[in-house]
């Protein structure tokens, strides 16, 4: 009996891989360029005794480039770059918005690509390597000095999801994807300065719309949960606290060309 169902699911797996894609390389080769905007959250906590704590929830404006293929052998590869135009929450140090590269996010996924139902249910496991923008410390109402003029704020960007996607026909798909990632906190500071290192679930609905042969519109919307870290971190100044990642919801929508 187990053989037999061991039989059965190797089979169904295979059937998976050698079924043809093409029906869903006509949305996933692609590339787009578009605008989102993202409200997210940040708990602050001071070296007072006791403690005060506060909320800061800054608003972010980017422009996204995405690359996406996947190739007739199954496997699936997308590169992804953000790069900040607004910030409302960088107050008096709003000059420093742009300075390098740091403000900008570059992720890359690979995974591999199912059809449990042919030309209408895909499964794709990924992993997704990158490196983005840690605004933590540009969301201070003043950056202390001795910072490396916020230099070297960036995450270094590790995790696995998954995506499914629903076909309706060659014109409509839908999407639904789940990251579980770790950020790790590259910033380079004295001694007395908290590391801001921490998990996040990303949660994307999103939906393809191939309008004519050859050009593509996209719209997603995501929420974000951080979590690990140390939510009263410190900075290397006295009373100064760095704001911790809570939460994020976003929205992005291109437009873009397959091929």
């Amino acid at each position: 009996m187990r053989n037999k169902i061991l039989i059965s699911l190797l089979a169904m797996i295979g059937f998976s891989m050698a079924v043809d894609n093409a029906a869903y390389r006509r949305f996933h080769n692609q590339t787009s360029i578009g605008m989102g905007v993202e409200s997210s959250s940040f708990s602050v906590t001071d070296s007072a005794t006791p403690p005060n704590s506060a909320t800061v929830k800054p608003t972010t404006t980017f422009v996204d480039i995405n690359v996406e293929r996947l190739f007739q052998s199954g496997v699936w590869a997308d590169l992804d770059v953000q790069m900040l135009t607004s910030y409302s929450a960088s107050k008096d140090d709003a000059s420093k918005l742009g300075v390098n590269g740091n403000l900008a996010g570059v992720n890359a996924k690979v995974g591999y690509f199912f059809q449990p139902i042919h030309r209408h249910l895909a499964l794709t496991p990924y992993a997704l390597v990158g490196r983005n923008a840690n605004l933590s410390d540009y969301t201070l109402a003043a950056v202390p000095a001795n910072t490396n003029a916020i230099s070297s704020q960036a995450y270094l960007t590790g995790g696995i999801g998954g995506q499914i996607n629903f076909r309706v026909n060659d014109i409509f798909e839908f999407t639904f994807d789940q990251l579980v990632a770790i950020n790790y906190d590259m910033s380079k500071y004295p001694a007395g300065t908290d590391n801001l290192t921490n998990y996040q679930s990303r949660t994307t609905l999103g939906a393809r719309f191939n309008v004519v042969s050859n050009f593509q519109i996209k719209v997603d919307g995501y929420f974000d949960v951080y979590g690990g870290g140390k939510k009263d971190a410190k900075s290397n100044v006295a009373g100064i606290g760095r704001p911790f990642p809570q939460n994020a919801v976003g929205a992005l929508v291109t437009v873009g060309l397959t091929y």
